[in-house]
């Protein structure tokens, strides 16, 4: 007798036969199991529908707290902001407002004078957030937190770090600006008039140039009276 040669189309149908027998034979075996199965799994569906609009609901409504508060932070009242960013964190524990609840109560606890506090909430945010577009801007904070402590050895260092981490950022030249600041207040006039001239030289098209550029000319005049002074004694 000739074997018939079985084709693949053939194969596939007989094996989605079997298939289709053994998943019958299973259910009929097990139904009671099944149709469990079938019931956690709606009941499972449910839940995740009402944690989605539950979610979606906190996030509209933190939305429009955040933007509320912010319009209260423009305003610079930063004591009934500070404690409208505080309701957002405390209230919505997941939600995308959170980020910028917290950078916003940074600023507003640095605004008040809470020096201390606005750190905490910079640093946090800055270590949470590594990628986040505001990251660099967090850090800029600190280093300026750091300067209005007077710590300026502490916010120099701040400010390298951010120039190392993003030296393409915008807010760079303003690193540098504030790195001649921090040093002339040391009394370190070498150190300062490099870092105004990094300004000058490195970031010519930016907003701080005038103000690097004046601050150099003052810096000669002052080192140019230390010469006269330290000639007459």
């Amino acid at each position: 007798m000739r074997k018939k040669k079985i084709t693949k189309g053939e194969l596939k149908e007989d094996g989605f036969i079997l298939l289709a027998r053994k998943i019958a034979d299973f259910t009929n075996q097990n139904r009671r199991r099944v149709v469990s199965w079938g019931v956690i799994t709606i009941e499972v569906l449910i839940v995740i529908f009402i944690t989605a609009i539950i979610l979606g609901q906190w996030e509209r409504a933190s939305e429009e707290e955040f933007i509320s508060t912010q319009g209260i932070y423009d305003q610079d009242s930063f004591q009934e902001a500070k404690e409208g960013f505080e309701k957002i964190l405390k209230s919505y524990p997941i939600s995308s407002s959170r980020k910028l609840a917290l950078f916003y109560k940074g600023n507003c606890h640095y605004h008040l004078g809470e020096y201390d506090k606005a750190l905490a909430d910079f640093e946090r945010f800055a270590k949470r957030n590594p990628g986040h577009f505001l990251t660099p801007f967090a850090r800029e904070a600190i280093a300026n937190t750091y300067e209005q402590k007077k710590d300026y050895l502490k916010a120099i260092e701040v400010y390298k770090t951010l120039i190392k981490a993003a030296p393409k950022v915008s807010n760079v030249g303003y690193a540098w600006l504030s790195i001649g600041r921090c040093y002339k207040k040391l009394e370190n006039y070498k150190e300062a008039q490099e870092a105004y001239q990094k300004v000058i030289i490195d970031f010519p098209q930016s907003s701080w140039v005038e103000e690097a550029q004046f601050a150099s000319e003052r810096l000669k005049e002052l080192q140019g009276s230390d010469k006269v002074t330290n000639k007459d004694q």
